[in-house]
């Protein structure tokens, strides 16, 4: 498809309660979705426990390629 053809939303609701992202993709093959919903961190609202998470799964990827 490329990226010309290639169309992204944004949206920021202020009135939201979690961390949201939602992904489609639609074509021949039919569509796919993808929605992740994570609650803010108690600590610190403007993030989530997901996004330690994933800081946690980057590093380890990069100490060792394959992690299990």
């Amino acid at each position: 498809m490329g990226m010309d053809r290639t169309r992204i939303l944004l949206v920021a609701d202020p009135a939201a309660t979690d961390n949201r992202h939602e992904i489609v993709a639609s074509g021949d093959f039919g569509t796919i979705s993808v929605v992740l919903a994570n609650r803010p961190l108690a600590a610190n609202p403007k993030s989530s426990e997901m996004t330690a998470l994933n800081l946690v799964r980057l590093i380890e990827n990069r100490v060792s390629p394959l992690v299990i």
